[in-house]
């Protein structure tokens, strides 16, 4: 019989190396491109300085939401305030803001406020666009789709991008924030009033 003295000891074990932990190359682009965009988010001026334009043609493949009534375009827009909103689907910015243009829209609702939605998104994704508007509560104004051309006649490259229009059809805001368009719309809608609010 052996006793504890005899039992010849185990063989000693090696903890295992612990695991290299290495991100993916990918992993730290992605981290990279959301630190840049809180940055540019953070930092970016609430409007864009911008030359005042004229509201150029409305050139789309087709409108929907429109309701009864012709079509959006500049003559039928002509003497009201025009906001026209850049978006699309695919833009986590541009969708989380479709509630605040929503409220905007209700506060506004006036026959001199007109609100424009256009998209960059051709035909072929309209069922996109549909469900993204059926998805919003409030969300009753036209959208343009498969309106690149206007995009780039406004000078759009970045969405979402608001611009305000004033009567005479020349843009007098551009910038990226509702809360700053709200200021806007109410300042020249109180103008127009003589001073009284909507």
């Amino acid at each position: 019989m052996m006793g504890d003295a005899d039992t010849p000891a185990p063989p000693e074990q090696k903890s295992p190396a612990p695991a290299k932990r290495s991100f993916h190359p990918l992993l730290w682009l992605v981290a990279a491109v959301v630190v840049g965009m809180l940055i540019e988010g953070f930092t970016r001026p609430a409007g864009e300085a911008h030359t005042p334009a004229p509201l150029p043609p409305l050139l789309v493949e087709g409108w929907v939401n429109t309701g009864p009534g012709a079509t959006p375009s500049r003559e039928s827009l002509a003497g009201r305030l025009v906001v026209i909103d850049a978006w699309a689907t695919w833009c986590p910015p541009c969708v989380a803001s479709l509630p605040q243009m929503a409220k905007l829209r209700e506060e506004f609702s006036t026959d001199d406020v007109a609100f424009l939605g256009l998209t960059s998104e051709p035909g072929s994704q309209l069922d996109r666009v549909e469900a993204m508007i059926e998805r919003i509560d409030g969300f009753d104004w036209p959208v343009g789709y498969g309106a690149k051309t206007t995009w780039e006649a406004m000078g759009v490259y970045q969405i979402p991008t608001l611009v305000l229009y004033d009567r005479t059809g020349v843009s007098v805001w551009r910038g990226h924030s509702t809360a700053d368009l709200r200021r806007e719309l109410r300042a020249r809608s109180e103008g127009a009033a003589g001073g009284g609010t909507l």
